[in-house]
């Protein structure tokens, strides 16, 4: 099974990168090609997972024509081929002759064939699995001894000797060396552009996938596509940002005759930069590029149809009984299978739920809960003595929704916890191991749902205050009383207030001023509205000397906005940083204000 799926994710990436060379390598839509590297990598650890129904497999299919009555029949020795591509591979286990396999019985015992792939495909993991720590060690050592300068959003690194720049991360390594040339303020645009694209995330995934595959060739054809589509979009953003051509070019070839310091990193890689200059000096491509780009990740999925399909679940059937079905086999032994009487009595709501006519009156509520006029939501609370028979019984019951609650066992078929599933949805919690926490709790309501490994000062407010004529409340290992579920309360204030104190003392720290950056806001149809949107929110932190960054292809940052009808825009994300400005010694927010504006400006391909 391991060797199956091991190969068959070895054909796909091979066959993969294969299909990108011969289609898409000379293609200039950079950011399409990156998006379809990573989709090779992910349908080659995904697709060999995936089993569909036999009816959507082809091997199904197949079977529907070898059974169809419009189908002349075949000799009992005839068989149709089967599907080799994704079908299961079992080296230990193919058919042989009866006399070969008494031959081989007579002599010597002899290593499986499958236990001497596994111990050579292990060591072959083993040795470049060292290889990438020695690299990440060797990455470690150099930071250390760097001279470190922090700036906005990354790190510049200054390293003694010959060093090729790169970037690691949100580091770029240059040497101390570059701080004379002149065109340090170019490289530096290019190493940024590496930053700001997360570029090392790419690159630490390929290395990662030789050492799963490095028997494969196709997982150091794809390193070497991954590397080269990376420094063509650091060469495109350098480029888009109005640097000379020529300058750069000869930039590159200044600084890439000096060794490459790690492997792990984007770089001035020296045997790239024909390729890298070509693609400079490309005419943009075809828009057809599209179509295939299309084609290709819509293909990717369907490639599961090959895949041994999943056989439908047999029922058991006895003469001396009723059938039973193998769900019904999971039980865990020493449970009764007949149906449980209180399953059907009514009586049991009434048994596990009490209701009051009219919530407690509480002295600090955290959300007002709304009067219900209908039975709207429910709540399990499941404390630290809950027993497993309570939480069967719960198990087997409907709930509002169509909400099921489903045991989570272990493969001891020891319990572990307990998760509350509906359409779409599923929340859930471990079963509480420390008596003296607090309980745990799932609930669902109209249009949400959720869960909470300790019952929160909030959730307790909203219990109490609730309507419980109206609102189902199951507890399991304690009473369903309010009196109980109140007396959780001085041990959730007590939570909530150690939190309110470790803010104050972050506040206080911060001077009672508490600034970040607020989740942005995305342009994608430029209107003259959002454009004079732009350049008044621009020109308002100009004339209050407030903050303004901006950045195009998440080149270097400015200060200064450019003329925005001058590009041709594809996209642009709007960051505004807040200042919560709170009262002395408490958590009162006293104003909220503007303090800086972050544009990232995208300009089409």
């Amino acid at each position: 099974m391991v060797f199956s799926h091991l190969l068959q994710a070895a054909v796909l990436l091979l066959g993969g990168t294969l299909l990108y060379c011969l289609l898409f390598w000379r293609s200039t839509f950079l950011r399409w090609n990156r998006v379809l590297l990573l989709s090779i990598l992910l349908a080659s650890l995904i697709l060999p997972f995936v089993h569909l129904p036999e009816s959507w497999t082809l091997q199904g299919w197949q079977n529907k024509v070898i059974t169809s009555p419009l189908t002349p029949s075949l000799n009992a020795d005839e068989k149709l081929p089967e599907p080799q591509f994704f079908s299961k591979i079992n080296l230990s286990e193919q058919e042989m002759p009866s006399e070969t396999s008494e031959m081989i019985s007579t002599q010597h015992p002899i290593v499986p064939i499958t236990r001497l792939l596994f111990f050579l495909y292990g060591m072959g993991c083993f040795v470049f699995g060292i290889r990438f720590l020695i690299h990440l060690f060797s990455l470690f050592k150099l930071f250390r001894k760097a001279h470190l300068e922090q700036r906005d959003g990354y790190c510049l690194a200054f390293c003694h000797g010959e060093l090729s720049p790169f970037a690691f991360g949100r580091t770029i390594f240059l040497s101390k060396a570059l701080l004379q040339s002149e065109d340090l303020e170019l490289i530096l645009t290019h190493e940024l552009a590496h930053v700001r694209q997360r570029h090392t995330l790419d690159i630490l995934a390929a290395e990662l996938l030789l050492v799963w595959q490095w028997f494969n060739p196709g997982a150091w054809l794809y390193r070497r596509l991954v590397e080269t589509n990376l420094e063509y979009l650091a060469d495109r953003s350098v480029l888009q940002q109005q640097w000379n051509k020529k300058q750069y070019q000869l930039s590159l070839l200044n600084w890439s005759n000096v060794n490459v310091s790690n492997r792990l990193s984007t770089s001035y890689n020296f045997s790239l930069l024909k390729e890298r200059i070509m693609m400079m000096n490309r005419k943009p491509s075809s828009n057809l590029y599209f179509l295939g780009y299309a084609v290709v990740l819509s293909i990717l999925p369907i490639l599961s149809i090959f895949n041994q399909p999943v056989l439908d679940t047999p029922e058991i059937s006895s003469d001396q009984g009723p059938k039973l079905s193998l769900d019904q086999k999971k039980v865990s032994p020493g449970l009764n299978l007949e149906a449980d009487e209180s399953v059907q009595d009514p009586s049991i709501e009434a048994r596990q739920i009490t209701t009051l006519s009219k919530p407690s009156i509480l002295s600090f509520t955290i959300i007002p809960t709304e009067p219900k006029t209908d039975s709207s939501e429910f709540f399990i609370v499941v404390g630290p003595n809950a027993t497993e028979s309570e939480l069967e019984k719960l198990s087997r019951m409907s709930f509002s929704f169509d909400r099921k609650l489903i045991l989570d066992r272990n493969a001891d078929n020891k319990l572990i916890g307990y998760t509350l599933k509906g359409k779409g949805s599923s929340s859930g919690n471990s079963m509480p191991s420390e008596k003296d926490r607090l309980p745990g709790v799932v609930y669902a309501k109209k249009g949400y749902g959720g869960a909470e490994d300790q019952l929160s000062l909030e959730t307790i407010d909203e219990i109490l205050a609730a309507d419980w004529a109206k609102t189902k409340i199951y507890c399991v290992g304690l009473p369903a009383t309010k009196q109980a579920i109140a007396a959780l309360r001085p041990k959730a204030l007590a939570i909530y207030e150690a939190n309110q104190m470790r803010w104050l003392i972050q506040l206080k720290a911060l001077n009672w001023v508490h600034t970040y950056e607020r989740d942005h806001t995305t342009y994608t149809t430029f209107t003259e509205e959002a454009l004079n949107h732009l350049k008044y929110s621009a020109q308002k932190c100009k004339e209050g000397n407030l903050e303004l960054i901006v950045s195009i292809n998440g080149g270097a940052p400015q200060n200064t906005l450019p003329v925005l009808e001058n590009l041709k825009l594809s996209r642009i994300e709007v960051h505004d940083k807040i200042a919560h400005y709170y009262k002395e010694n408490t958590t009162k927010l006293i104003k909220e204000e503007l303090v800086g504006l972050r544009l990232e400006i995208f300009t089409e391909e």
